[in-house]
């Protein structure tokens, strides 16, 4: 489905290949079936675009190669399955895009797919974000170094009592500590 970056269907590469275009690559993210990577300040996208999971308002044509994705300047992005989340310059809190099945886009929608990043509510700025696969849920570190979480809570992977999903940016009850680095896993 073109996870791979190199205008082929091959499921596995036999060894590393170059993908894309040269530069300054800061971070890299992929799901089952998308991938985004941060180019100098650019989005780059590939994979399958179901449920608008690259975020280039296109749910049907595949991105075969890294494709700048928006004109928004980005620093960092996470892609869960079928959603994700970033950090751009120049916008306050947190960006996110995709499926909203589980309130992972943090907006309190009721569970609208967003085709194109869209601003969570609130003002609070971030310094990571990331999003968990299969688990459609989401966790970021805000600038006062405090964690908040949101989307689906079903297993209790946002870091409480299992429960309904939540469905803005939230600090689990047991949050105290501070934070610096964040890794959202499948159901945890």
């Amino acid at each position: 489905d073109g996870q791979i970056g190199d205008q082929t269907d091959n499921a596995t590469p036999v060894r590393p290949i170059a993908i894309g275009v040269r530069g300054a690559w800061k971070s890299l993210t992929a799901s089952d079936k998308t991938a985004s990577a941060v180019n100098g300040v650019q989005r780059m996208v590939w994979g399958d675009p179901r449920d608008f999971g690259l975020g280039n308002n296109d749910a049907i044509n595949r991105v075969d190669v890294p494709t700048r994705a928006d004109q928004l300047f980005w620093s960092a992005v996470s892609h869960g399955q079928g959603f994700g989340c970033g950090l751009a310059t120049g916008q306050s809190g947190i960006l996110c895009w995709g499926s909203d099945a589980s309130e992972q886009q943090g907006d309190d929608a009721g569970h609208v797919t967003a085709t194109v990043p869209h601003q969570l509510p609130g003002t609070m700025n971030f310094t990571a974000v990331s999003a968990g696969w299969m688990g459609a849920h989401a966790c970021a570190i805000g600038i006062d170094t405090t964690l908040r979480c949101w989307g689906d809570n079903t297993y209790g992977q946002l870091g409480g009592a299992a429960g309904p999903p939540v469905a803005v940016p939230t600090r689990p009850s047991a949050s105290g500590s501070v934070w610096t680095a964040i890794s959202a896993g499948w159901i945890h």
